[in-house]
């Protein structure tokens, strides 16, 4: 049997509580590897380097619109073990901070059939 650690939802440590470690199932389990595909930059782990997202050859520094942005990471969402499609999705940009913010729904498969949940996730400058 696998078991996901939970990660903090603001310092992204790995969550313990009472001296364990706590876990993550089901539908938060899958929006929890969707937040860390997308966050995880292509190549960034030496041992595993045809994963993540293509940050710096095909987003950052690049005059690509909301649109070419949304497709790159609508893809990564999608080959996440667990999804089973996106439900709705949208990708906006702060230039002035330099972040893209996406959010929207995904369906996700787990341990009671298929559930609808958000994703809302930050990207930018200051990750990776």
């Amino acid at each position: 049997m696998t078991y996901t650690m939970a990660l903090g939802k603001f310092n992204h440590d790995i969550g313990i509580s009472g001296g364990k470690f706590k876990l993550v199932t089901g539908a938060d389990e899958v929006r929890q590897r969707v937040k860390v595909a997308v966050w995880h930059y292509l190549s960034e782990y030496f041992l595993d380097t045809p994963q993540g997202v293509p940050y710096y050859t095909q987003i950052m520094g690049r005059k690509n619109g909301a649109s070419e942005v949304s497709v790159i990471l609508r893809n990564k969402i999608l080959r996440v073990p667990g999804v089973v499609r996106v439900v709705s999705f949208t990708v906006e940009f702060d230039t002035i901070l330099r972040v893209f913010e996406v959010s929207g729904e995904i369906e996700v498969t787990g341990d009671v059939g298929t559930d609808v949940t958000d994703i809302n996730l930050q990207v930018g400058a200051t990750d990776g």
